[in-house]
C-alpha cells in the first residue's frame, strides 16, 4: 500500500515576478559572486537590478523614483551649500582672457564630429537678431536670498519654470471627449498640414536638450549666482518638448524672460533640408572605401568634407533653435504642499519609457 501524494503547485515564471511585485522585492534580480579578499571565501549575493523603467522591474523603478523625488526636495531649498572657494583673482590661471567676459554669449557649437584633437568647433559672435542677454553682477553662492516678512517670517523662496518650444502652426486643441474625458480625436494634430512646418518642429525636438543646456549656462551666468536645478523633459500634445525646471533661488521674473529670450542654438551641419536618395541609396565601393552615387558613380563626400564644403560656402548654420514665447513661472516654497506636489509633477515619468 502506498501513500497518498501531494501535488506540488507549478508556478510560472509570470506567477513568480507577479508574487515579487507584490511584495515589493526585484522581480529579476542579479546573481553575483564575491571573494572576500582576506579569508579567499567566495560567497553569492542576490542584488536587486536597479532598473529605472516600470515595465522592466517595478519595485526597483519605484524605489528609484523615490530617491529622485528625497533628492529633490532636499536640494531644492537647500539653506547651505558649501562651494569651492572662489579663484584668487591675482592667481595667474584667472588673468587669461574670458570671451564672455563681457557678458555676451559666443555662438561656441560644437558639430558633434568626436571627441578628440580633429573636433570641428566654430565660434562665432551672437546672432545681430536675437536679444541681448542681461548683465548682472556675479556673486558666489548656489542657494536663494532671504526675504522678511512684515511679520518677521523668513523666507527663501525657489522657482517652478516651464519653457517649450515656438509654435510651427495652429494645432487642434486639447477637449475633453466623452462622459469619461478622454482625448478629443485629432488634438494636437496640425489644423492646416500644408503650412504646418514639420521639419522646424523635428529639428527643434532632436536638438533640444542641446539649447536647455545652453539655456541654464546662460542663467547660471545671468541670474547673479550659481544657479542649481532639477529638471525633466516631457512632451507636449503637439509632440513637442518642453521641460519643467526646479530652479533653486528667487531670480527676477524678467531676467529669466530675458535670458530665455537671448538663448539660442546654432546648428553647424551640413545642407539637409532635400532629401537626395529616397527609393535608392548610395553604393559602397570597397576598393575606394566610400560610398558612391548609384546613377552616376560619383564618390560622395565624408562627413568632415562635407562640414569643411558647408564652412567655406554658406557661413550661416543650417538650423537655429529657440525657445518659445509660451514661458510659465511661479514661485514656491518649502516646506509646503505646493512644493510636494511639484516635485511629484517633476518625477511622475521617470520610471515610463518613451513608448509609455
Amino acid at each position: 500500500m502506498t501513500a497518498p501524494t501531494t501535488a506540488v503547485p507549478h508556478f510560472t515564471n509570470e506567477d513568480i515576478r507577479e508574487v515579487a511585485a507584490n511584495q515589493g522585492v526585484c522581480v529579476r534580480p542579479v546573481l553575483r559572486r564575491v571573494t572576500d579578499q582576506q579569508t579567499g571565501q567566495v560567497h553569492k549575493l542576490v542584488i536587486p537590478c536597479g532598473s529605472t523603467r516600470e515595465y522592466l522591474c517595478p519595485p526597483c523603478a519605484k524605489k528609484a523614483q523615490r530617491l529622485r523625488m528625497q533628492q529633490c526636495a532636499e536640494g531644492w531649498h537647500l539653506e547651505d551649500d558649501p562651494l569651492p572657494p572662489e579663484p584668487d583673482p591675482d592667481d595667474d590661471q584667472s588673468e587669461e582672457e574670458d570671451p564672455d567676459e563681457d557678458g555676451e554669449q559666443d555662438d561656441n557649437d560644437e558639430d558633434d564630429t568626436g571627441e578628440g584633437p580633429s573636433r570641428r568647433v566654430r565660434s562665432t559672435r551672437r546672432r545681430s537678431e536675437m536679444a541681448d542677454l542681461p548683465k548682472v553682477p556675479a556673486e558666489h553662492r548656489s542657494v536663494g536670498r532671504t526675504f522678511t516678512a512684515p511679520d518677521g517670517t523668513v523666507h527663501r523662496p525657489s522657482m517652478f519654470v516651464t519653457v517649450t518650444l515656438p509654435s510651427y502652426g495652429r494645432v487642434h486643441p486639447y477637449r475633453k471627449h466623452g462622459k469619461h474625458g478622454g482625448r478629443q480625436p485629432g488634438a494636437g494634430c496640425p489644423v492646416d498640414p500644408d503650412t504646418y512646418d514639420y521639419r522646424g518642429a523635428a529639428l527643434d525636438a532632436l536638438h533640444f536638450a542641446k539649447a536647455f543646456d545652453r539655456l541654464i549656462q546662460n542663467l547660471r551666468r545671468c541670474a547673479g549666482f550659481k544657479v542649481q536645478y532639477f529638471a525633466a523633459i516631457e512632451e507636449q500634445l503637439r509632440l513637442a518638448p518642453h521641460v519643467h525646471i526646479a530652479l533653486r533661488g528667487a531670480i527676477p521674473r524678467w531676467i529669466l524672460r530675458q535670458v530665455i529670450k537671448a538663448t539660442y542654438y546654432s546648428l553647424w551641419w551640413p545642407p539637409h533640408d532635400r532629401p537626395v536618395y529616397v527609393h535608392r541609396v548610395p553604393v559602397w565601393d570597397p576598393e575606394t572605401e566610400c560610398y558612391r552615387d548609384p546613377d552616376t558613380g560619383f564618390p560622395l563626400p565624408t562627413w568632415e568634407e562635407a562640414l569643411a564644403e558647408a564652412e567655406a560656402s554658406d557661413p550661416e548654420p543650417a538650423h537655429v533653435v529657440r525657445f518659445g514665447t509660451q514661458v510659465d513661472i511661479k514661485g514656491v516654497i518649502a516646506p509646503s504642499e505646493d512644493a510636494n506636489r511639484t516635485i511629484r509633477y517633476l518625477t511622475k515619468y521617470l520610471t515610463k519609457a518613451v513608448s509609455e
